[in-house]
This record gives C-alpha cells, sequence and structure tokens, in this order.
C-alpha cells in the first residue's frame, strides 16, 4: 500500500483510517524519512539506516509516547556515527483525550 504521495496520505490510506480510531501511523518502505500530523493522525517514518539509497538520507528514529502526546525525534546518520537530529517534533495524541 502506498501511505504517503507527495505531500499528503494517499487516498487509499485516508479511505482505511475514515473508520478507525488511530493516532499514529508507522510506516515504511519509501527510505524517506518523515513525521507529519495530518486530520489527527500523526505518521511517522523513520527512514532507512541501511545502505544509501538514492539521494536520501540515511537516517534512524525514536518515538516516545505518553497517554496524552508523542514526541519523535529522527537522525541523520553519517557513517557509524549518529549526526544532528533532522526533525524533532511532539503532537497531541487525539484518541487519548
Amino acid at each position: 500500500h502506498i501511505v504517503w504521495a507527495g505531500d499528503s496520505p494517499s487516498g487509499e490510506v485516508r479511505d482505511l483510517l475514515s473508520g478507525e480510531n488511530a493516532d499514529l501511523l508507522v510506516f515504511g518502505h519509501t527510505h524517506q524519512p518523515l513525521c507529519r500530523q495530518e486530520g489527527g493522525v500523526v505518521f511517522f517514518n523513520p527512514g532507512s539506516c541501511g545502505p544509501k539509497r538514492f539521494s536520501l538520507p540515511q537516517s534512524y528514529a525514536e518515538a516516545i509516547l505518553g497517554t496524552e502526546e508523542g514526541r519523535f525525534r529522527i537522525f541523520g546518520l553519517e557513517g557509524a556515527a549518529p549526526k544532528a537530529v533532522i526533525f524533532e517534533g511532539k503532537f497531541h495524541l487525539a484518541g487519548s483525550g
């Protein structure tokens, strides 16, 4: 399934989520790190820390989930050493209160 298309969730994913009470959707495969909230749902893709693909950065991520909010960070990698934080955000989790 295509989760993210261009700059927003795909129509297929919007349809799948319409009947759900989802706060967070974690996805991958595209190797493109992303963390964005759309329609009350946080879309989170940690990217890839494997071999470099195309011109995309190597990255890994962490998510700290609480009862009312989630804190997300995506880290870039340079070789085997952690690099600077390339994204940091905090989102209210819609279904939690």
